[in-house]
C-alpha cells in the first residue's frame, strides 16, 4: 500500500484509486469486510486517512476521461441492516463537480431522469441545494443475515460486488454523455437572452410569436393559425372519471375521527372519516369538511352560497376543479365535503419545494390553473378568490381550484343584496362598480397574473406592505401597477428571454380590464413557453 495522504483532494494519477479504510475493529462492520471487497474487486488502494468503521471512500476513474472520476463511498448501517454504495462525480483531484447555477441544476435533472428510465439498477440523483451529481443504490438485508457478517464477511462481499459492477457499467456508459451535456447546457441556456431575425431557429420562432401575441395579437398576420393553436391547447384529454364536480351523498351515522385543520371568523375546516352511499354504492373514506359557525345568520354564511355556486356546474366533470360532496340530510345540509389531495395547497407546496421546483414544473402548474379558469369562465362562474391557498396539488403535480365561497354566478348572485365577496389583496382589487357582472369580468385574469408572479419569481409584481393594504387598494384604484419586477432579471429564474416574456404576461394580466388578455390567450402563451423551456434541454439530449 502507498503512503498516507492528508486529504482526499491531493492530486494523483487518474489510474490510481483512493480508499479511506476503517482502522477500528469493533462491532459488526470490521476491516476484514472491506479488505475482502477490495481484493475481490481488484481495486488498487491509496490510504487517505483513518475513518470510523462505518464507511470506506475510494476514487473510481472513468475510462477515456482523464480529468474526471467518481468519489465512491460504501456505508454499512447496522441500525437498518443496509449497505449503501454511492458514487459522486468529481475532478481527478477528488474535488466534487458541482453545478452552481440553480436553473441549470434543475433543468439538468431531466437528463438524469431519462437515464434512470433506461437503467433498471442504480439511479443518478442531483442534490438540489449544491448541484452534486451522484449514483446511489443500497442493499437491504434481514437483521439476522446482517449480524452474520461478523462471522462470514463473504456473505456481504458477493452482493456488494454484483451491485458495484452494475454501477461501474452505468458510470462508464453515461459519464461522457453527462459531461458533454453539462458543457453545452449553459451555452444553450444563454442563447435566448435576445431574439433576432439573423439567427432564427425553431425555438426562437415560437418565442417571437409569443412576443408578438403579447404586444398586439391583432397585428399578427396569420390569425387563423393562432385560433387553431388556441383551440388545440384548450382541448384537454380528460381522464376517465365518473365523479362530477359536485356529488350528492347519503351519510351513514356520524363523522368519525374529526381533526381541526383551520378555524376563522366565518367557520372551520376539519378532516374526518365518513361512511356514505353514493350512486347506490356504500363507501368509506376521509374528507375535508367545511362548515360555517353556528351563530352566523344564514344570509352571511359561506357554505350554502358555495354549494349553490357548485350546483351550477354539478353535472360537469373537470380535471382542474376539486371534487365536492354534499348531503340533503337535515343534519348535514349546510356542510360541504371535499376530497383530500397529496400536497395540500400550492402555497404549502411552494414553501416546501421552493429550492427544487423547476421552471417547467411551475409553468405546468400555472397552465393547469389557466385551464380551470377557462372552464369556470365558460360556465359564467367568476372565482374571485384565486390565490395559492385556494389551489390544491395532487399526485403528478395536478392542480385543482378549490373554495368557491366568494364566487359569482349571475343566477345565484344577481338579485341577492347580501352577496358581497371579500377582498383578498393583492389578488382581487375589484371596484365598487354597480354593474356587478361587468365589475367581476376578468378579475380572475388579474388574480392569475399575481399568482404567476408569486410562483415564478417568488414575489408580487407590485410593491406593498402587509400592514398597509389600504394603500395598495388606493394604488389599484388609481391604476398604478408600477412594480418591483424589472427587465434585468437574475438568470436563476430561467432562460432570460422566456423570463422577459413571462414578465410581460404578468403585467398584461394585471393591467386595466380592457387590456387584459383572454384566458384562451394565456393558456396558449404559458403552454408555448413551457414547451420552449423543455426544448432548450431535450432538443440537445439524445435519449427520449
Amino acid at each position: 500500500m502507498q503512503g498516507l495522504a492528508q486529504t482526499p483532494f491531493d492530486l494523483f494519477e487518474p489510474q490510481q484509486r483512493l480508499f479511506r479504510l476503517p482502522q477500528k475493529k469493533s462491532g459488526v462492520l470490521k476491516q476484514q469486510i472491506f479488505k475482502e471487497f477490495i481484493e475481490k474487486a481488484q481495486i488498487k488502494i491509496k490510504i487517505l486517512d483513518e475513518e470510523n468503521d462505518n464507511e470506506v471512500l475510494f476514487y473510481t476513474p472513468i475510462l477515456d476521461i482523464s480529468s474526471f472520476g467518481y468519489l465512491s463511498l460504501i456505508i454499512l448501517k447496522e441500525s437498518s441492516s443496509t449497505i449503501i454504495l454511492k458514487h459522486t462525480l468529481c475532478y481527478c483531484n477528488g474535488k466534487p463537480y458541482l453545478i452552481k447555477d440553480h436553473q441549470i441544476r434543475l433543468l439538468f435533472t431531466r437528463c438524469l431522469n431519462k437515464i434512470n428510465n433506461i437503467e433498471k439498477f442504480s439511479k443518478y440523483a442531483m442534490n438540489p441545494r449544491n448541484g452534486e451529481i451522484s449514483l446511489k443504490d443500497a442493499l437491504f438485508f434481514e437483521k439476522e443475515t446482517f449480524q452474520k457478517f461478523n462471522e462470514s464477511p463473504l456473505l456481504a462481499i458477493k452482493p456488494m460486488l454484483e451491485l458495484y459492477n452494475q454501477q461501474i457499467h452505468i458510470l462508464k456508459q453515461y459519464t461522457k454523455l453527462i459531461l458533454v451535456v453539462l458543457e453545452e447546457l449553459p451555452q444553450i441556456f444563454n442563447q435566448y437572452s435576445d431574439i433576432s431575425f439573423l439567427s432564427l431557429n425553431q425555438i426562437n420562432l415560437q418565442l417571437l410569436k409569443v412576443k408578438m401575441w403579447l404586444i398586439d395579437p391583432d397585428t399578427f398576420e396569420d390569425q387563423s393559425e393562432i385560433n387553431e393553436q388556441i383551440k388545440r391547447q384548450s382541448q384537454i384529454v380528460q381522464k376517465k372519471d365518473d365523479l362530477k364536480i359536485l356529488n350528492e351523498i347519503e351519510i351513514i351515522g356520524d363523522i368519525q375521527n374529526i381533526e381541526q385543520i383551520n378555524k376563522g371568523g366565518f367557520g372551520s375546516i376539519q378532516k374526518g372519516k365518513l361512511e356514505y352511499i353514493m350512486n347506490g354504492k356504500r363507501e368509506s373514506k376521509q374528507f375535508i369538511i367545511k362548515k360555517d359557525r353556528e351563530d352566523l345568520h344564514y344570509q352571511v354564511k359561506k357554505v350554502p352560497h358555495e354549494i349553490n355556486i357548485l350546483k351550477q356546474i354539478k353535472d360537469e366533470s373537470n380535471l382542474f376543479i376539486a371534487k365536492y360532496y354534499y348531503s340533503n340530510q337535515p343534519k348535514y345540509q349546510n356542510i360541504l365535503f371535499m376530497d383530500m389531495y397529496q400536497y395540500k395547497s400550492l402555497d404549502i407546496l411552494k414553501l416546501q419545494f421552493s429550492q427544487t421546483m423547476s421552471l417547467i414544473t411551475k409553468l405546468y402548474i400555472m397552465w393547469q390553473i389557466a385551464q380551470g379558469i377557462q372552464f369556470l369562465t365558460s360556465k359564467n362562474v367568476a372565482h374571485l378568490d384565486l390565490k395559492p391557498a385556494n389551489i390544491v396539488i395532487s399526485k403528478g403535480y395536478l392542480a385543482k381550484i378549490i373554495d368557491f365561497g366568494e364566487a359569482y354566478h349571475p343566477d345565484v348572485c344577481n338579485g341577492n343584496p347580501n352577496y358581497k365577496p371579500g377582498r383578498t389583496l393583492p389578488y382581487t382589487p375589484y371596484s365598487n362598480n354597480n354593474d356587478r357582472q361587468a365589475s367581476y369580468k376578468n378579475l380572475d385574469i388579474f388574480s392569475f397574473g399575481m399568482v404567476l408572479s408569486e410562483i415564478v419569481f417568488d414575489t408580487y409584481p407590485v410593491d406593498f406592505k402587509r400592514g398597509a393594504l389600504h394603500k395598495l387598494e388606493e394604488k389599484f384604484s388609481r391604476g398604478d401597477i408600477r412594480g418591483r419586477l424589472v427587465k434585468n432579471y437574475q438568470r436563476h429564474f430561467g432562460p432570460k428571454h422566456i423570463i422577459n416574456l413571462l414578465h410581460c404576461l404578468i403585467f398584461r394580466c394585471i393591467d386595466e380590464k380592457e387590456n387584459r388578455p383572454t384566458i384562451d390567450w394565456i393558456i396558449l402563451i404559458v403552454k408555448t413557453l413551457q414547451n420552449q423551456v423543455e426544448k432548450i434541454f431535450s432538443y440537445h439530449f439524445p435519449y427520449k
